[in-house]
């Protein structure tokens, strides 16, 4: 269900994900309320995205409730599934799930057991959003997959979306959307130019999910990697 969350940053790489959003404006209205009865966290096979500031904000938050030893790796292994996106090495992790109702990895006892770290998907649910062309502002969008949530007191777009998305997280969804078009060209230029897939999908999970630190901030560390697996794509591609 919500994989359709993720859709538009990855439109271009593929067009299905598309599917069940309406464009809706931040002075428009949606009716919803939250009961926390788990029907979001159930049959969401490969749905639920993990995007790198969701697997970093996770792993800091169960390093800080009672595991300190965990670490991204093991995020990513227990909780996560890779899913690939295109034929080039493009994949993205989507929360595992467990049972015949396919519900999420982190459900306990029919609770979010990372309420206070969950995935944007999930917190943003049922909006979502991505920059504006030109880098002013962004554009946002009801996810219509479930249209039996979408019932309840009527709220303003702009208000449910400003409590959701912080300054570090719209810094992030601006870098992230334009990265990913220019990552994906760049991977497929490096697989035309004779780099392989195992190499490709190497360098990507570690800059892209892996190469973080925790204890420090996320951003900077995004940032710095993002420039780092442009830097080796460019520099392999052109020696290939």
């Amino acid at each position: 269900m919500q994989r359709n969350v993720q859709a538009h940053s990855w439109a271009s790489i593929e067009p299905t994900l598309m599917r069940n959003l309406k464009p809706v404006d931040p002075d428009d209205e949606f009716n919803f309320h939250c009961t926390r009865c788990a029907d979001c966290c159930k049959n969401i096979d490969e749905a639920v995205a993990l995007e790198p500031i969701d697997v970093f904000r996770i792993s800091r938050h169960l390093r800080g409730s009672g595991d300190p030893d965990l670490n991204i790796g093991d995020i990513l292994t227990k909780y996560a599934v890779p899913v690939p996106l295109t034929d080039f090495g493009y994949m993205m992790y989507f929360v595992n799930t467990n049972g015949p109702d396919a519900s999420c990895a982190f459900l306990k006892s029919g609770k979010c057991g990372i309420h206070d770290a969950k995935p944007r998907a999930c917190r943003m649910y049922p909006l979502t959003a991505d920059p504006a062309e030109g880098g002013d502002g962004f554009n946002y969008y009801l996810i219509t997959e479930r249209l039996h949530h979408l019932t309840g007191p009527a709220i303003r777009v702009g208000d449910w979306m400003d409590e959701r998305m912080d300054s570090e997280e719209r810094q992030y969804t601006a870098a992230e959307y334009g990265m990913a078009l220019k990552i994906g060209r760049l991977m497929r230029q490096s697989m035309d130019s004779g780099v392989k897939l195992k190499t490709l999908l190497a360098w990507f999970m570690h800059f892209k999910y892996f190469n973080y630190d925790t204890s420090q901030p996320f951003l900077g560390q995004y940032l710095s990697n993002m420039e780092a697996l442009v830097y080796v794509l460019n520099t392999r591609k052109e020696a290939a």
